[in-house]
């Protein structure tokens, strides 16, 4: 029997439409906790190269995408096409490298399909330090992981309670994140005070949508979110952003993804070609420390 979370997941995605093409030649599947994780033969890791990446072992920025329920049993959401799409962030992310907004990257993710439909057992004990490895591994010797340039990027399920899914990197010992990005998550008042509170990350960005899934406390989390930024010691930035999207969006769920990235990512990877003053701008429009309640569109 599907929950409740594990239903609306399932139709959200079969509202959507197909995006994105394939990009295998930049592509490398990797060994990752499958035994424990996917069902079937496939790799439990995947990341997938932009443009531009310099060679000879250079430090390269990674953005790690860990997924929400799936309900098709196939790996490597958000980094393969797939026809209950829009799950793939690879063009997203090839435009905005290509538009010199963010710089060349990385982008990978674990994949769980043995059980991944259960959103309260989604990436149990996710070890991202063991993650980042595998990576590492599989970049060598063209690329290294830059890892004071890691971002991750949690979308729903996996941004639902803080004891499992993308909120494990609050707890890795090689690395610090250098932002978290929780979208359209369980928005549980727990999990506000964790991600206002979290030290073992630099910028926190919250981001949800109104427009489906709306039986979620916002309020509550947002007064949780508040009430825990209150008096804190600045680390990075904290940010709650709404998404607002047109009458006729497919899937404000899915959306909100790509949406996010080309908010964020430009502040938070910005290509060499970015001067001081941009960043400086970006920082006078969005202070560190405390941040209210703000509105994305």
């Amino acid at each position: 029997m599907l929950g409740p979370l594990t239903a609306l997941a399932c139709t959200l995605a079969a509202l959507a439409d197909p995006t994105g093409t394939a990009l295998l030649s930049r592509e490398s599947e990797f060994p990752f906790d499958e035994q424990r994780l996917v069902a079937g033969e496939a790799n439990g890791g995947k990341l997938w190269r932009s443009r531009g990446l310099p060679e000879g072992g250079a430090p390269v920025p990674l953005v790690i995408v860990v997924h929400g329920v799936i309900c098709d049993g196939q790996p490597h959401h958000w980094l393969t096409d797939d026809p209950a799409g829009p799950w793939d962030v690879r063009p997203v992310l090839d435009d905005l490298v290509d538009r010199g907004e963010i710089a060349p990257l990385v982008a990978a993710g674990p994949s769980q399909t043995r059980g991944g439909s259960d959103p309260e057992h989604l990436f149990d004990d996710l070890d991202f330090d063991r993650f980042v490895e595998a990576v590492d591994a599989t970049l060598a010797p063209r690329q290294r992981v830059d890892r004071a340039r890691v971002v991750v990027v949690a979308h729903s399920a996996s941004a639902c309670g803080t004891r499992g899914g993308a909120f494990r990197v609050l707890q890795a010992r090689t690395f610090q994140a250098s932002a978290l990005l929780s979208l359209d998550g369980c928005m549980g008042p727990h999990d506000a005070e964790a991600l206002a509170t979290a030290t073992r990350v630099g910028d926190v960005l919250v981001g949800y949508q109104r427009d489906v899934w709306i039986d979620r406390d916002f309020d509550g989390f947002a007064a949780a979110w508040n009430r825990s930024l209150a008096g804190r010691a600045s680390v990075g930035r904290r940010v709650l952003s709404r998404f607002a999207f047109p009458s006729d969006a497919k899937n404000a769920h899915l959306e909100i993804v790509e949406r996010a990235l080309r908010r964020w990512l430009p502040e938070l990877l910005p290509s060499r070609e970015a001067t001081s003053w941009v960043r400086d701008l970006a920082t006078a429009i969005e202070p560190r420390g405390p941040t209210p309640l703000t509105a994305a569109r």
